[in-house]
């Protein structure tokens, strides 16, 4: 089974403005909860469930492509493994299943959407992690370091 896991696109942002928030002087704790309510509901419109894709062959594809262009490849990587709502629409298969294409294609849908380019790295990371953790699972890596460390008969 895929491991799943969520992000917050921008979650450092939210962060941010949540410590602002705490910090400002002048504003009436009404005016302080509504805030707080605006920020909570942003993020949660952001939040992203992720789960690699089945196929081993996009996940090798795309992962590889993280490796040598982070912006293409993590934004590949955020749009395959985003799972759920305000999902970018695109589909691999629309882009001739070229990762370096359908990272272009994640990317630019998402900063139409008003979103960083360092929110889709950040968020971006995640996600290629997961496809590195499919492409690589931790118990090979394991029983291939096991073997190396066995004494020699």
């Amino acid at each position: 089974m895929n491991k799943r896991t969520t992000v917050v696109i921008g979650g450092s942002r939210f962060k941010r403005l949540r410590e602002q928030l705490a910090e400002r002087e002048g504003i009436t704790d009404e005016q302080r909860a509504a805030a707080a309510r605006r920020i909570d509901e942003a993020e949660r419109l952001r939040t992203v469930e992720l789960v690699p894709p089945a196929s081993y062959a996009v996940c090798s594809e795309i992962w590889i492509l993280g490796l040598r262009n982070t912006s293409r490849g993590y934004a590949a990587a955020l749009g395959a493994c985003w799972r759920g709502g305000n999902h970018p629409g695109v589909a691999y298969s629309s882009c001739s299943h070229d990762p370096k294409t359908f990272g272009q294609a994640v990317l630019d849908t998402l900063h139409e959407r008003g979103i960083t380019l360092d929110e889709v790295l950040e968020a971006g990371a995640v996600a290629h992690q997961l496809l590195a953790e499919r492409v690589h699972p931790v118990k090979e890596v394991d029983e291939l370091a096991a073997f190396f460390e066995a004494p020699a008969p």
